[in-house]
């Protein structure tokens, strides 16, 4: 491979993502060995890809001397939901910059989606620069930034935020509202283990703010209270369930209906902020094209990679953001009210085959009409965001 590279040009240099190391299991000491002595010193840099989880270079002998970089993933597809944990990321970095040797070159980021929360990125690359922060000073750096002032009370929220909910490892995760619905069983990439108690208490004093002054704040408050409404979410499905296998008409309708409100108020607060929207997510994609045909393309690419990642793997880059809540996540729900009340009408089992037969047909033919019109972020719009966050806050909490 390298002198493939090197018969062209004799500065080539291969950049090589190094995360087949540790999943391919058949690459035993020695291959790597052998690997990485082949290429000569310099002419080699490895992206150990998924260091906040699993730092590679610890495994491969810090790839015997050829350079990497320490890659913060943080994040599979892009999803919206509330994850990674930058302090123990942050923690591992500096760990790696006194034990991983000389061939460490830098810092990097590998995350397979853009447009996700953005501030454990910020947090990773800030200590390219500066080292040995204490978690109060990270914390209240991200809250004035994100505000765009210092405020106490983000101040609080930040320092609830950064220390006791982002705390779970960054994956392939997303909202349970977001996954094909199932009876009985929840996707396990909506099963995390994050303090809601700790979350509310930050969104509370998030919303105590006289505005909202920037776009980052605008998508702290939306991240936040969607990922609280999806655990009042939870909890109406479960209760759902329960009254379908009693057979109680009146428990389903009441908690059906309380998970049909819960997704449009999800919706609704999304749609003040136009990367936390469907519309700038195929709009963006249609501006790469010339030919209203390859518009058209693109659109149905980007609306594919975040629905049935074009197929296999279905809801791997799920996102909670406004019209896909309401014109995708939100009928599939309906698919599944409908099957359940059927079942209860006619004395019969619960159809899982049919229902996700149903499910699966209703996804592949799925497409976005997308409108032309994406939110303005300014003063009147995140005015209109706070309010109407606050009438949640209210509603459900």
């Amino acid at each position: 491979m390298y002198q493939s590279l090197a018969s062209v040009d004799k500065k080539a240099e291969w950049l090589l993502m190094a995360w087949f190391f540790f999943y391919n299991k058949n690459w035993t000491a020695p291959l790597v060995k052998a690997m990485m002595d082949a290429v000569p010193k310099g002419c080699l840099t490895l992206l150990d890809y998924h260091c906040d989880n699993t730092e590679v270079w610890r495994m491969r002998s810090k790839f015997h001397g050829q350079n990497y970089l320490w890659c913060y993933l943080g994040n599979f597809g892009g999803n919206t939901v509330i994850q990674g944990n930058p302090k123990e990321s942050a923690a591992r970095f500096e760990k790696a910059l006194l034990e991983g040797g000389s061939n460490l070159r830098g810092i990097g980021s590998t995350l397979e989606g853009l447009d996700v929360q953005q501030m454990d990125y910020e947090c990773m690359f800030d200590l390219a620069w500066d080292l040995g922060e204490d978690a109060g000073q990270v914390s209240n750096g991200i809250a004035d930034s994100h505000a765009g002032m210092v405020d106490d009370n983000v101040r609080k929220a930040w320092k609830i935020l950064y220390n006791d909910v982002y705390t779970y490892p960054g994956g392939n995760h997303g909202e349970l509202m977001n996954y094909e619905p199932r009876m009985g069983w929840d996707d396990p990439r909506s099963k995390m283990e994050v303090n809601s108690e700790r979350m509310l208490e930050a969104w509370k004093l998030l919303l105590e703010q006289d505005r909202i002054a920037t776009n980052a704040m605008a998508i702290d408050v939306i991240t936040v209270g969607r990922q609280l409404l999806d655990g009042q979410f939870r909890d109406a499905k479960h209760k759902f369930e329960n009254a379908t296998k009693e057979g109680k008409i009146e428990v389903m309708a009441e908690q059906s209906t309380r998970m049909r409100e819960i997704l449009c108020d999800a919706d609704r607060l999304c749609s003040y902020q136009g990367q936390c929207t469907m519309e700038q997510w195929v709009g963006w994609a249609r501006t790469l094209g010339i030919a209203p045909e390859i518009k058209d393309y693109y659109q149905m690419n980007a609306t594919r990679l975040i629905t049935t990642w074009g197929g296999g793997i279905d809801d791997y880059a799920n996102r909670a953001i406004a019209g896909l809540i309401s014109n995708y996540y939100a009928p599939r729900w309906e698919i599944y009210f409908d099957e359940a009340f059927r079942a209860v009408r006619e004395h019969r089992d619960f159809d899982y085959d049919g229902h996700h037969a149903r499910q699966q047909a209703f996804s592949n033919d799925y497409h976005y009409t997308p409108t032309g019109i994406v939110p303005v972020n300014d003063e009147v719009t995140r005015a209109s965001l706070l309010a109407t966050a606050r009438l949640i806050l209210k509603k459900y909490f």
